[in-house]
């Protein structure tokens, strides 16, 4: 129960770097698999707001990944929002009857 009330995050998905493939605002875990320690800043792996904070990290190319300065995102997962996963609950639990 104490993941429906923070949310759940979905499945890694690869990209492809062309371009944002969800909806501007969306909650997202990002990964690079760019060496660590060739990482600008040393970071791999964050959490931001699909189209705010994470906007060019989305769009690369082979020839482009070794020339841009922002990490290339190569896996996302989207998070769940809380209320999503309230009614998800409500539609799998079993209904009990009522008494007219």
């Amino acid at each position: 129960m104490g993941q429906q009330r923070q949310g759940a995050w979905g499945p890694w998905t690869r990209h492809d770097g062309n371009g944002m493939p969800v909806r501007p605002g969306t909650v997202v875990e990002v990964f690079s698999e760019e060496d660590p320690k060739t990482a600008r800043n040393g970071v791999v792996k964050r959490v931001g707001i699909a189209g705010v904070d994470l906007v060019y990290y989305w769009h690369w190319t082979a020839e482009t990944r070794a020339t841009q300065s922002l990490l290339p995102i190569d896996l996302y997962r989207e998070k769940r929002p809380r209320g999503l996963l309230q009614l998800e609950d409500l539609l799998v639990r079993p209904r009990e009857p009522v008494e007219a």
